[in-house]
């Protein structure tokens, strides 16, 4: 049975647990076999984000207006094991369900929120978060002795 086969099973979602604060869960949801998995699946490149997308749609052809979603639980999980996953479907979806408000997924909305809080202190290597971008292309003042002067970033490079 794969991870995902896993996630979305009577057995996986009854194990966790329910009605715990969005923290608690989390914390949880990182303590089981299935988050090590789900993890290993992603680096080794078992998984890729087209499975992903493509399990979350079938998960949400079963859901119904009114009712509680059953896969809950599953989406809950999904928010935290991609917690700290850069991929374009991780971007995606953690956002869109934390913009959720909807009875049917009293869990995973709240998980997603909690995960995305989390999400915003990881490091990252993208130049545009501090705008070092933009920087690296401004003139630089350079105090010196003697008369005040702008230096660009390439006065610095040898032979330019």
């Amino acid at each position: 049975m794969s991870v995902l086969d896993r996630i979305a099973s009577i057995n996986f979602i009854s194990s966790v647990g329910f009605d715990l604060p969005a923290e608690a869960m989390r914390l949880v949801l990182q303590r089981t076999p299935e988050f090590q998995a789900f993890q290993q699946a992603l680096e080794s490149g078992q998984m890729s984000d087209v499975d992903l997308e493509r399990f979350v749609t079938q998960l949400m052809e079963q859901f119904t207006r009114g009712e509680k979603f059953r896969f809950d639980v599953t989406l809950a999980f999904l928010a935290v094991a991609l917690e700290r996953v850069g991929s374009t479907f991780a971007e995606m979806l953690l956002p869109e369900l934390g913009r959720l408000r909807v009875s049917e997924l009293p869990l995973s909305t709240r998980v997603a929120r909690v995960c995305l809080q989390y999400r915003r202190l990881l490091p990252t290597s993208r130049e545009t978060q501090f705008g070092i971008a933009p920087i690296a292309e401004m003139s630089t003042f350079v105090p010196s002795r003697g008369t005040p002067r702008s230096v660009s970033h390439n006065d610095f490079i040898v032979g330019a």
